[in-house]
């Protein structure tokens, strides 16, 4: 019989995780208050992060085992659905930083015009108002997190809810929220439908551990 490439141990304990993370994200779906939502988003992070961890420490009993997991990083490092929920792990447990956001009332974005993306981290203080010809009135503001490689943006409304907050890692890099997951575009970007989708990825990781336990 040939030795496990991965500790028996890791399986059940990837298990309790993964239950705590789908209880968190139950919660998520039930949240009556944007404190609620980002009290149980915290949980997820840290449950899902709690997976990754015990199949980290599980795959270094072999060869084979660090082989496998190692191949799982790298592309968790070029994924940005993975590695946006990664780094914001990171954030919650390591940094006084918010991760999540509550949008109110005919909340603003700044969007990108050549890539789509939108940057809702607009903040609340948009200064005084300067007019301009016509109608127009130009307000100063500074992004929290500004990409000078933005060029053409537009101001644009969005939908009432909890929002993501783009993160940090230690290098200064930022991780915007993500529109793709192993190489296809992400339809729906709402944190719901991020935390099932990263679920369903997470769940796929444990079976195959599981395979080669």
């Amino acid at each position: 019989m040939s030795e496990p490439f991965i500790s028996p141990l890791t399986i059940p304990k990837c298990l309790d995780r993964l239950e705590k993370a789908k209880e968190a994200l139950y919660r998520l779906r039930n949240a009556n208050t944007f404190e609620e939502f980002g009290s149980h988003w915290a949980s997820f992070l840290i449950h899902t992060g709690g997976i990754l961890n015990a199949l980290d420490a599980g795959s270094k009993m072999s060869p084979q085992g660090r082989e496998w997991y190692g191949g799982v990083k790298r592309k968790g490092r070029a994924d940005p659905l993975v590695a946006y929920m990664h780094q914001s792990r990171n954030t919650e447990e390591h940094t006084t930083e918010q991760v999540t956001a509550p949008r109110p009332p005919l909340p603003f974005g700044l969007r990108d015009q050549d890539t789509g993306e939108i940057d809702w981290d607009m903040g609340i203080d948009w200064g005084s108002g300067r007019p301009g010809e016509g109608n127009e009135i130009t307000y100063d503001r500074k992004p929290n997190y500004y990409d000078p490689s933005r060029k053409r943006q537009m101001i644009i409304g969005g939908p009432t809810g909890p929002s993501l907050r783009p993160v940090m890692d230690r290098s200064k890099r930022v991780y915007w929220p993500p529109d793709e997951h192993e190489g296809k575009r992400l339809r729906e970007r709402d944190p719901i439908s991020l935390a099932s989708i990263y679920l369903q990825y997470l769940e796929q990781l444990i079976e195959t551990a599981s395979e080669i336990a």
